[in-house]
């Protein structure tokens, strides 16, 4: 026989890993321990990929016992085993479920990177990758984009999905699932608060109730109990919707009583729709369901959305007339923030660089992979998470004059029109091409991103007003001049949101103030600049 053919037996460390695996729907604490001491094995032994594949194991179990600082740990330890023997699957695997980790604790910004992170190891030469994960890892991208607000992408990337990624029911629940949250911003987001819903708006509500009776159907061949809560969220937002409101409180009560106070993400879900379905008519019902959801949170260690929702008490308790408790909920607002703020980097930090040529200098490709999760996949500009690190260092400068900054936010005039008349390859060719526009005006310390979906970010630290409304207009100017293939007769342009930021800025404030910058030039006619300045009016 082969010599080659014939496998060494399984070292102990290994069969500890296979044993921790069967004791996990049986008896976690035994499993648990069984992973430890799998865990030191291979440590002591110096076996990294066995040491990968316990550490993941361990991750998983400590996050199913709520431990989610150990959990933490443990995936980092993994990951960094992992890239130091090369094993790609393994590193897929590890950054799947810390994704999966700092979503549940609200870290959303972390979960995007290690999901982009994993869905670029989807594509790593050489490695087969089951259709079962594959679909696994774009479905979870797909609900961090949704609580990220970046519905469009959501969508595109589950349209990209084939059958046999989907062929689990249990992942056509949760894609049914996020294709609903998807449409149901995109019809919040272009229909105002009491205003009647448009022809768009109605294109939405009915694929939102497709959408949903696509996670009912999967829920009927494999029921999971885990998303009964999110599920019940969705269909009351959609009776919502739909002018049955009273419907949607009941359906949310049923729902309610079935999970009967358990710490799980449906119940605090729950929780958290009926509180805001009742806010406007029963401020102290909502109230009780708000603090029902917060101590589930505090229970179970899952910090779903946990920053709004003590914003939102804290503005009910003031309303009441509650001011020490408005202020104590603020206090913890602040602590919470404070302990969500991340490492400020500078802008060089984040610029990717080769791969080694050294394949044993592991530290060197963990730290490559950190700086390419920062990046967008498809148009090479930084992502999301990037801006949160960076925008908050770039603003700290602002307290010491003659520093300041400015934010051009782009959005690509009817851009659906082109993902539904070209294809969305074509839709892709046009933001790369755009995007490498932009880069080239990020000269110096300006920083380039994609801020989601079709909206590009510039921002321009240390420049005066004229020049940076020249740069804006240049930018407009040149991206209209573009050329495109004779067989696609495209016109492609954009329209800019100019503003300037303030010491007293948040990331969010300075954000919003450029979006409605650039509502209004859409509103003027598109293909513009429109500059509103901190605290003013905006102005063409």
């Amino acid at each position: 026989m082969d010599a080659a053919l014939i496998r060494p037996p399984p070292s102990r460390a290994q069969r500890l890993v296979t044993v921790g695996r069967w004791l996990c729907g049986r008896s976690p604490e035994q499993a648990c321990r069984a992973a430890e001491q799998a865990v030191a094995l291979a440590e002591a032994q110096e076996d990294w990929p066995t040491l990968g594949q316990a550490l993941n194991l361990l991750g998983t179990i400590e996050m199913d016992l709520g431990l989610m600082r150990a959990a933490t740990h443990s995936f980092q330890r993994g990951q960094a085993a992992a890239l130091r023997c090369g094993d790609l699957e393994a590193q897929l695997k590890l950054a799947n479920n810390a994704g999966i980790l700092y979503s549940l604790t609200g870290d959303l910004p972390q979960a995007a990177q290690q999901f982009e992170l994993a869905q670029m190891l989807l594509g790593a030469p050489g490695l087969q990758v089951p259709p079962g994960l594959s679909g696994m890892v774009r479905v979870n991208l797909a609900s961090i984009y949704n609580r990220l607000g970046d519905s469009e992408r959501v969508l595109h990337l589950l349209d990209a999905l084939d059958g046999q990624e989907l062929q689990d029911p249990v992942l056509e629940i949760y894609a049914g699932l996020a294709r609903a949250y998807a449409h149901l911003r995109l019809l919040e987001r272009g229909q105002p608060s009491g205003s009647q819903r448009t022809p768009e708006g109605e294109r939405h509500l009915a694929a939102m109730r497709r959408a949903l009776d696509e996670a009912r159907a999967g829920q009927d061949r494999c029921p999971v109990t885990v998303v009964q809560g999110e599920r019940a969220s969705l269909e009351a937002q959609w009776l919502i919707h739909s002018g049955q409101p009273q419907q949607a409180e009941e359906l949310l009560r049923a729902a309610l009583a079935k999970v009967q106070g358990e710490a799980t993400q449906g119940g605090i879900q729950l929780h958290l729709a009926l509180g805001n379905l009742l806010t406007g008519r029963d401020p102290q019902a909502a109230r009780q369901e708000f603090y029902a959801a917060l101590a589930l949170m505090d229970e179970s260690g899952l910090h779903i959305d946990r920053p709004e929702l003590l914003e939102k008490l804290a503005g009910l308790e003031e309303e009441s007339g509650h001011l020490p408790a408005a202020l104590s909920l603020m206090r913890r607002l602040v602590t919470e923030l404070r302990t969500q703020e991340k490492r400020i980097l500078a802008p060089t930090d984040l610029r990717p660089t080769a791969a080694p040529a050294d394949d044993s200098n592991w530290q060197e490709r963990l730290r490559i992979a950190e700086m390419q999760a920062r990046i967008d996949p498809l148009t090479g500009l930084y992502n999301r998470r990037a801006l949160d690190e960076v925008l908050p260092g770039l603003q700290r400068r602002l307290s010491s004059p003659p520093h300041n900054l400015y934010a051009l936010l782009l959005d690509i005039d009817h851009f659906k029109q082109v993902n539904d008349t070209y294809s969305h390859a074509v839709g892709d060719q046009v933001l790369r091409r755009i995007a490498g526009t932009l880069q080239k005006m990020a000269v110096q310390d300006a920083f380039a991103a994609r801020y989601g979906g079709e909206e590009l970010l510039l921002i321009v630290p240390d420049t005066s007003l004229p020049e940076a409304q020249r740069l804006a207009e240049s930018l407009r100017a040149q991206i209209e001049a573009l050329r495109w293939p004779e067989n696609k007769p495209l016109r492609i342009t954009v329209s800019v949101g100019l503003t300037n930021a303030t010491p007293q800025d948040t990331l969010s404030s300075l954000l919003a103030r450029a979006d409605r910058a650039l509502y209004q030039a859409k509103n003027a006619g598109r293909n513009q600049v429109v500059y509103q300045p901190a605290g003013q009016e905006v102005s063409a």
